[in-house]
């Protein structure tokens, strides 16, 4: 009875060794079928940073996609990237939770499932150096899948434009008003004919009470 327990305990240790081999052997199959692409965007331009170059102090970010096309999900896939080649040029300032490997200057992301014909995007943000080191190709090249490259320029940073100066419409100054002056030649003239009059109505007056 004893040699029957301990076939049966041998027995299902060896099927538990084939399950695991085969789905360890699954997931490699699997995740040899993984297909992985990088892309890069010049957020300080707004553009595709493979089409325009990206000068000091622009603001790169990186987004490097996994996907499965299988009807399997693969487990445990760990996406890393060299970044020795884009540090040359810029500074890294977000990796969104990777972690930095300095034995060969690159970025690990946690172990992810891959769901079957599914994807998963990781992405990291670099800044462009003030200044190119003397000698350099000036290419910040980096492979995920392909070679992804976005050249940079040594020109000076450009500074943000200016919002444009309004110049308010300038305003029709009114004609003034005429006013009558209060001295001059026509008040004088108004005076004497006064005087006159004044002068000529006690003249008949006194002729008038003579006569009478």
């Amino acid at each position: 009875m004893r040699a029957i327990i301990i076939a049966i305990i041998i027995a299902a240790l060896i099927g538990l060794g084939i399950w695991i081999w085969r789905e360890n052997r699954a997931d490699k199959d699997n995740a040899a079928d993984l297909r992985s692409r990088i892309s890069a965007f010049n957020q300080t331009k707004n553009a595709d940073a493979t089409t325009v170059p990206a000068s000091p102090r622009d603001v790169v970010v990186y987004t490097l996609t996994v996907e499965n096309p299988t009807d399997e999900v693969v487990s445990g896939h760990v996406t890393e990237v060299n970044i020795a080649d884009i540090t040359e040029l810029a500074t890294l300032i977000d990796a969104q939770g990777a972690n930095y490997n300095s034995a060969n200057n690159s970025l690990v992301w946690t172990p992810l499932d891959v769901p079957q014909n599914g994807s998963y995007d990781k992405k990291f943000t670099v800044r462009v150096k003030d200044s190119i080191p003397t000698g350099s190709d000036k290419q910040m090249t980096a492979n995920f899948g392909g070679d992804l490259v976005v050249n940079v320029d040594s020109g000076v940073a450009v500074a943000p434009t200016p919002p444009p100066v309004v110049t308010p419409t300038p305003q029709p100054t009114p004609a003034p008003k005429y006013t009558a002056p209060t001295t001059g030649p026509e008040s004088t003239l108004v005076i004497l004919l006064a005087i006159i009059s004044a002068v000529t109505v006690v003249t008949y007056l006194r002729k008038a009470k003579t006569s009478a």
